[in-house]
Formats: structure tokens, sequence, C-alpha cells
């Protein structure tokens, strides 16, 4: 009595996936611990309906054998068989969803390990030299793109105010150049009275400068806070912090200095000297003037090219100075008097004396002097230091030379936001003609200008002219009126 399922020829009725070429549906085991549970009861649950559902349609024995038992039975066989279909092709999404989420999960793995190489080393030596060169990349193309993007804030409140304001920038200006004042003044006096002590009035007006200077900063760093260091004004910022710091280092070092013995005196002279570098102040004072502030940019554009020039001409002396070192040694050799000998070692005695001397010949020095003293080695040595003089004065200072024009040209450009304020400057300028262009056609002074009075005008031809050189020619009087009155 027990309902058995017809055995169906070619028909697999046990649920089996079906295979995905190319994909790998086995799971590691920490994909088979994240596995989703919902996705492995399905499965089981449409085994248990479609088992259930089986044994309810199949026919019993002794039932009658020609009726819907049979139907019943082909009809749940195609149930089963979408059954199986629909279980195959979710076991495949749920392995494709499983090795994609894991090898995410494993790039995302080590990317961080990339960008944490000192947390993980372990991580980090698993990358190929290729991947860490990518990681490398992408990280400082980041690190770039963040400091692009990084903006200060506007910042507001009457401190932000009061110091982003003109009367306190022209305060500071001008108790800059008294103070630059007062340097050269005490310098100049120390120098004239070495022997007398220093009035009180000069250590009185030392500490109002710095306490000023040192109140500008702070406000500074109140107001724009970490962005003091990182926002447009950073070098004038970064420069006026040093010079701060340092002026308060010289006074500490002097107050602790002159309360000491006397054996302290050499020192305290000593960092006198670093009391000069309070002048470099007066830099922030030439940044305000248009011209001086175009000359400073020349020389900040040129620092690394004459860094380089430097490294250059330091080479091509080494070189020179090596080989006419070696010729006047061998023959000092040979035997010279006293007097000679003398002049030899003072102007080749040694590899750095030799490149001086040869540098003196080239930068405005008596060149005469040094060949007549290599003259006497032979001709080879006097003909060499000819192309040595050719090529300092003809080739390499000229060629140096255009070097740092064209630097300074770039740097005489103005930017992007000069020219956009260069560009308003003029079309307010050409608008303000054109008003007064407009005031002389208006004949009858009522404040308008008709087209009767437009066309009158031009039939001048003095009018005409004086329109073309501001850059308006008029060929059709009436469209340039109504388009001029359509734009008003």
């Amino acid at each position: 009595t027990e309902a058995q399922p017809p055995k169906a020829s070619g028909l697999n009725t046990e649920a089996q996936p079906p295979k995905v070429s190319g994909l790998n549906t086995e799971a590691p085991a920490q994909a088979e611990r994240h596995a989703d549970p919902a996705a492995e009861a399905y499965p089981r649950s449409m085994e248990r309906e479609s088992g259930q559902s089986s044994r309810e349609n199949t026919p019993v024995r002794g039932q009658g054998r020609g009726g819907a038992a049979p139907q019943r039975s082909r009809s749940e066989l195609e149930r089963i068989e979408r059954s199986e279909e629909r279980m195959g092709t979710m076991a495949a999404a749920t392995a494709d969803t499983k090795v994609s989420f894991f090898g995410k999960l494993a790039e995302n793995q080590r990317i961080v390990s990339g960008l944490r190489g000192g947390q993980h080393p372990s991580m980090m030596a698993g990358l190929t030299m290729e991947e860490r060169s990518q990681l490398m990349g992408q990280r400082m193309t980041a690190l770039l793109t963040w400091w692009e993007q990084l903006e200060e804030p506007t910042r507001t409140g009457w401190l932000a105010r009061l110091v982003s304001s003109s009367h306190f920038g022209s305060s500071c200006l001008v108790v800059i150049l008294l103070n630059t004042v007062s340097v050269a003044y005490v310098a100049d006096w120390e120098m004239q009275n070495l022997d007398q002590e220093r009035p009180t009035v000069f250590a009185v007006l030392e500490w109002s400068f710095l306490s000023f200077f040192t109140l500008e900063l702070i406000l500074r760093l109140i107001v724009h806070r970490c962005y003091f260091f990182l926002n447009n004004e950073m070098k004038w910022n970064l420069f006026d912090f040093v010079l701060v710091m340092v002026s308060l280092g010289d006074t500490a070092s002097g107050v602790i200095l002159d309360s000491g013995t006397d054996g302290n005196v050499a020192f305290t002279r000593a960092t006198r000297l670093i009391r000069l570098a309070k002048i470099m102040r007066i830099f922030r004072v030439l940044k305000v003037f248009r011209a001086l502030s175009t000359i400073l940019d020349s020389f900040a554009n040129c620092a690394i090219p004459l860094f380089w020039t430097l490294i250059m001409l330091v080479f091509i002396l080494f070189l020179f100075a090596l080989y006419f070192m070696q010729g006047v040694s061998v023959y000092m050799a040979s035997g010279l008097d006293s007097d000679a000998l003398d002049m030899y070692r003072l102007a080749f005695g040694s590899l750095p004396r030799t490149g001086l001397t040869l540098f003196y010949s080239v930068s405005g020095g008596d060149w005469m002097k040094c060949y007549h003293l290599l003259e006497p080695l032979g001709s080879e040595y006097a003909g060499i230091f000819l192309v040595f003089m050719f090529l300092f004065v003809i080739a390499i200072f000229n060629v140096l030379t255009a070097i740092f024009v064209e630097r300074a040209v770039q740097a005489a450009e103005p930017d992007r936001d000069e020219q956009v304020i260069e560009k308003r400057r003029d079309i307010i300028k050409d608008m303000i003609e054109f008003k007064r262009i407009c005031s002389i056609m208006d004949i009858d002074s009522t404040g308008t200008l008709s087209l009767q009075e437009l066309k009158h005008s031009m039939k001048n031809p003095t009018m005409v002219a004086y329109l073309a050189s501001v850059g308006i020619a008029v060929h059709d009087v009436e469209l340039f009126f109504h388009v001029v009155a359509g734009s008003s």
C-alpha cells in the first residue's frame, strides 16, 4: 500500500546544480562560514515540497490504470524538473556571489595592507612589486588630490574681520618699517660706541616690537588655526613664524647671558648677529608693491636653476683645476727658485686654491696673471686656459643668463586671478569711455541717445574714427542702435 513513484527513463530526479564553465563553485572555508542561511534553506525546502507532492500525486496500486493517475505523474515530474532547474540556477548564483564577495574582500584587504604596510608587514610582503608600486601610486595620487582640493573655510567673527582688515595690515607694515629703522640705528650706534653699555631704551624698543609681532602671530594662528601653514599665504606665514621664534630665542638667550658672568661676553656678541635677521621682515613690505613683488617672485622662481647652475660651475671648475694643478706640480718639481715657488703655491697650491684662481680669472679678475703663470708650462696648458676662458665667458655665462631671464619672464606673467582682475579693469574702462562717447552724441543733452542722433553722429568721420579707435566698428547704424538699446 506504500506509494512508489514511477521510474522515468533518462531523468535524474536528484537535485544537482548545473556546472557553469569558467566558474569555481567551491567556496573556501571562510565563504562557508559567511554563507547566507536563507539561500541554503531554500533548496532544502524545495526538496521537501517536491518529495511530498510526488508522494501525494503518485498513483496507488489497485486504483484505476487508464485515468488521471498517469497524467498526474507526468505533471509532477515536470514540476520536479522545473524545481531542479531553479535549484541549479540558484546554487550557481550563490557560488558566484560568494566568489565575488570574498574576492572583493581580499582585494580590499590587500589595499589596506598596502596603505598600512607598517602595521601589517606580513600582508604587505605578500604583494608583488607591481602591486606595491600601484598602491604607492594610488597613495601619492590620493595625497596630491587632497592637497589640491584643500581650501580654507571662510572665517567669521570679529577677530577674523580684524585680522583681515586693511587697517590691521597697514598697521603691521608701519610697525615693520619702524622695527627696521630701529634695528639699523641700534647696529650703527653699537659700532660707533663699542666701549659703552647699551641704553635701556633700546631694550624697551626691542621688547615692544617683539611683543607686537608675537601678538600678531598669535591672532593669526587663532583665526586660521591649522590652515595658517596650509593656505595660499603659507610661505609668508612660515617666514613670519620662523622670525618670531628666532627673535624669542635671541631675546631669551640675551636675558640669560646678561645676568651671567663676563665669560659669556664673546657668545653674547656672536648672538647679536642673529638680531640682524630681524631686518629680513622688511620683505613683507616688499610684497605689497607690485613691482617689488614681481622681482621677489623672479628670484624665488630662479632658486632651483641657480642651484643646478652652481653644481655645473663647480663641476667644470673641478675638471680644469685638476688638470692645471697636475701640470703645475710637475713643473714645480723640475726645480724653481723660492720666489717662483711661492707664486705658484699661492695660485695653484691646492685644488680649492686652483679652482678659486680660475674663478677669479673668469669673474672679472686679471686673467693675464694666470695666463703668464701657465705659459712656461707649455703651449698646451696656455691653449687649454684660453679654451677655458672662452667656454666660460662666451658660452656658459650667456646660457645661464638666458635661463635666468626666461625664468624671470615666466614669474612676471600674471596668474589667472590677476588676469581676471585686469580683464575686469579693461571692461570697466571701456564702459566709461563708451558712456563718454554717448554723451558727446547726445546733441540735445537729454541724457538719452536716439536713433536720429546716432545717425547724425555717424556722418561725422571724426566720430567714426574715434569709435574705431576704441574697438567699436559700426557698419549698420540701426542694428547697432537696437543691439545697444536692447542690452541696456
